[in-house]
């Protein structure tokens, strides 16, 4: 699903798309839900603000062709690496609860 419908779905089961906080969240979020069947990354969000953690690949974000305003992690099997990409690329979701602990 597209970042857009994957706000929506967290929304609806009472969570938020997950945000990545620093670097042992990234590192458990990336061991525990690796690439599988050919999908490859999720979606991850940085609207709340609570983080200055990043963890871009090299030479990212880039926002190529102009519209990559989204953030995902572990695209194309880069395991723990975000990348910016399109709002409405298909990927898989992570949504988390307010206090949830990694």
């Amino acid at each position: 699903m597209n970042w857009f419908e994957a706000q929506v779905m967290c929304r609806r089961q009472g969570t938020y798309l997950l945000q990545i906080n620093d670097a042992n969240e990234n590192n458990w979020v990336s061991r525990t839900f690796p690439n599988d069947l050919g999908m490859t990354g999720k979606w991850v969000t940085f609207s709340t603000g609570k983080s200055d953690y990043t963890n871009w690949d090299r030479g990212e974000p880039n926002n190529r062709g102009g519209n990559q305003h989204c953030a995902c992690n572990n695209l194309q099997g880069r395991l723990g690496r975000w990348d910016d990409i399109g709002c409405l690329f298909k990927l898989q979701v992570l949504c988390e609860a307010s206090g949830t602990e990694f």
